[in-house]
């Protein structure tokens, strides 16, 4: 009677250590995933950084862009509004010519 229990305890430890080796292969392919997802996580992590830069210099080039644009802007109106000054003295100028020219001829005829 002993030595069929102890056969049967024999077996039952055999199983159970199929069972645990087949849960340690288990384990260990779980850990390497685990590994690989990490590895890759931290390359994610690396790109979102690198994608995180590339947006705020790319955010500073634009907001230097705009006040480019706005500056130009400014210096434009400024120019339109010395092109009218300086078409209004033309105006002036001409009528003024005229006028002389006018007094001009009068002068003469008289």
């Amino acid at each position: 009677f002993g030595q069929k229990r102890q056969v049967k305890c024999v077996e039952e430890l055999k199983k159970k250590f199929k069972e645990i080796k087949q849960n340690n292969a288990l384990n260990q392919r779980d850990l390497e995933h685990l590994k690989n997802n990490q590895l890759k996580a931290g390359q994610l992590k690396e790109d979102i950084d690198r994608v995180r830069y590339s947006l705020t210099v790319g955010k500073q080039e634009v907001d230097l862009y705009d006040k480019q644009i706005s500056d130009l802007q400014k210096k434009y109106e400024e120019c339109i509004k010395k092109v009218k000054e300086a078409q209004s003295f033309e105006k002036k100028r001409d009528e003024c010519t005229t006028t002389l020219e006018y007094l001009e001829k009068s002068k003469t005829a008289l």
